[in-house]
């Protein structure tokens, strides 16, 4: 069974992914901060993260940073989502999702990303 770690400070996005992806056969768990899902990743050593752009304190990018600067997270796929399409964002993280994304599209980016 594949695991996936979901980082979102919004709860209840959050906890809809990883049900969605429980309910497609993967074994997720949620954090609603980047720090909380820092310590998460590097407990579990998850097949992937999804891994919200903006949040308070530690944003997407700095904890796609974090985790691509540990030598035991640094191979994990990180799938980044956000509804704040930027320029900036693009490119960022193993694969990108705008918000609203239909579910298949979430796991079709973590089929394509995981080993």
């Amino acid at each position: 069974m594949r695991r996936v770690v979901v980082i979102d400070d919004d709860e209840g996005v959050a906890s809809a992914i990883a049900l969605f992806l429980k309910l497609r056969g993967y074994q997720a768990t949620f954090a609603t901060s980047g720090a909380t899902g820092i310590a998460m990743v590097v407990d579990i050593i998850p097949d992937a993260v999804v891994c919200d752009m903006r949040m308070p304190g530690l944003g997407g990018e700095q904890v796609l940073l974090v985790l691509k600067a540990q030598p035991k997270t640094c191979h994990i796929p990180v799938v980044m989502v956000t509804g704040y399409c930027s320029p900036e964002f693009v490119g960022v993280g193993d694969a990108f999702l705008i918000k609203p994304f239909k579910c298949d599209e979430l796991v079709d980016a973590i089929e394509s990303l995981a080993v």
